[in-house]
């Protein structure tokens, strides 16, 4: 190999590698000029921090490979668990996936998700950030991530992991998810189990399902009658009855005609159930019934016996 070598001051240089005295052999290089093989000489051994050292005192211009420098550093502090270090180097290799790691490991979620922010919508570390905010429960950058990625789907699934079920809602109506009704009838069982029906009845009305919002409507005037309860149970029938207006408005709206004919709403309520077709039919009786039973107990007591009796 040294008869390859032309140079006696190169093969001096070979010499001091071959016998592991590194700081001779860089320095004869350097002495002839030669920086670019004591960078080689030095990347060769692993010994990145002297790599850095030698491209910044001008060996060469070489930004691909001080970027490798600045990450092997990065590594080097990684393995040790040194975390700050790390990020100072990967940020300098402009690593952002081993930068994610590194934030992960400190917690620093806030850095974390300023990194999401920072990448574009193509780059294929989005979700990988996604499932990291999935795993300490932080459902609102998870989501901007995965939404970022054009997951939506991974979106809604996570918002429906981590008990955001009005979220996952929103963003399947923002996105014309077609699994809505799934998810809608999950998160209103959510509701319904911790008794939180008002709630229910206003995820339903906003994602359009006033069926939905009407049966739970007519579920509480019917327990407010129970009770002795009329004009609650009143405004409750006539909530009720709106909702069902409600649908049919709907329904018009969708077919693009506002004024269809008895036959087509008789044609759409085939395809229901007894119980919602009933519902639907008897929409406005419950409000009728309490408005004349209220109307008879003020007659009565102002002793308008006659017309309280009609």
């Amino acid at each position: 190999r040294l008869q390859m070598l032309d140079d006696p001051e190169k093969q001096r240089a070979e010499v001091a590698v071959y016998f592991q005295r590194f700081e001779e052999a860089q320095a004869a290089f350097v002495d002839m000029d030669r920086r670019d093989l004591a960078v080689n000489m030095r990347r060769k051994m692993g010994d990145w921090f002297r790599v850095v050292q030698l491209i910044k005192s001008g060996a060469i211009g070489d930004e691909k490979l001080l970027e490798q420098a600045w990450n092997s550093i990065g590594d080097y502090y990684s393995d040790r668990q040194k975390w700050p270090e790390a990020v100072r180097f990967y940020r300098q290799g402009n690593n952002q996936e081993r930068l994610a790691d590194c934030f992960y490991q400190l917690e620093d979620y806030s850095a974390l998700e300023d990194l999401a922010l920072s990448l574009p919508e193509s780059s294929p570390l989005l979700p990988k950030l996604a499932s990291m905010f999935t795993t300490v429960g932080l459902c609102k950058q998870a989501v901007i991530a995965y939404s970022k990625a054009g997951k939506i789907k991974e979106s809604i699934s996570v918002c429906v992991s981590l008990n955001q079920w009005d979220q996952a809602v929103e963003l399947a109506n923002a996105h014309n998810i077609t699994e809505i009704d799934t998810l809608l009838a999950k998160y209103a069982s959510h509701l319904l189990n911790k008794d939180r029906t008002l709630e229910a009845i206003e995820l339903y009305r906003k994602s359009n399902h006033f069926l939905d919002a009407a049966r739970l409507l007519f579920d509480l005037a019917r327990e407010a009658a129970e009770q002795g309860r009329a004009l609650r149970a009143k405004k409750l029938y006539v909530l009720g009855g709106l909702q069902v207006e409600r649908y049919h408005e709907a329904k018009k709206l969708a077919s693009g005609n506002h004024s269809r004919s008895a036959l087509e709403g008789l044609l759409d309520e085939d395809v229901m159930d007894s119980a919602q077709t009933k519902m639907i039919e008897s929409a406005w009786r419950g409000a009728e019934a309490f408005h004349f039973f209220l109307l008879a107990q003020r007659q009565l007591h102002d002793k308008n016996y006659t017309a309280a009796l009609r």
